[in-house]
Order: C-alpha cells, then sequence, then structure tokens
C-alpha cells in the first residue's frame, strides 16, 4: 500500500512525502490502527520517506497500544 499525499502546485500534482508523514501520525496519534500499522512497518522498513528508524517504530507501537 502506498502512503502520499498529493499537493496541486499548478498543474502539476506532487506526492508530499513529508505532509503524508505528518498526517498519517496525526491519524495514529488518535487511534487510527491501520495509520499506527503503516507507520511501524515504514519506520521499520525505511520505505515511502519513512527514515529507517526501529526506536521510532517502537514508540509508535507503545503508542498504537
Amino acid at each position: 500500500m502506498r502512503v502520499l499525499l498529493y499537493v496541486r502546485v499548478g498543474r502539476e500534482i506532487e506526492a508530499e512525502d513529508e505532509l503524508a508523514i505528518y498526517w498519517l501520525t496525526r491519524a495514529a496519534e488518535n487511534g487510527h490502527k491501520s495509520a499506527t500499522y503503516l507507520i511501524i512497518s515504514r519506520y521499520y522498513s525505511g520505505t515511502e520517506g519513512f527514515p529507517k528508524d526501529n526506536g521510532k517504530a517502537k514508540d509508535c507501537k507503545r503508542i498504537g497500544r
């Protein structure tokens, strides 16, 4: 599953990884289980704009319980 937020810039649409991470994190903080799972898996794998960071992944697991 690709997690992206697309932002319209003039006639082009660009993927904005930082905004996607921001909104996905907000959803997880508000109890959205799928968002929490996506964040954890992306931090473990270091894909789709997320840096590989096992510590952050573990923190997200604690928050998502």
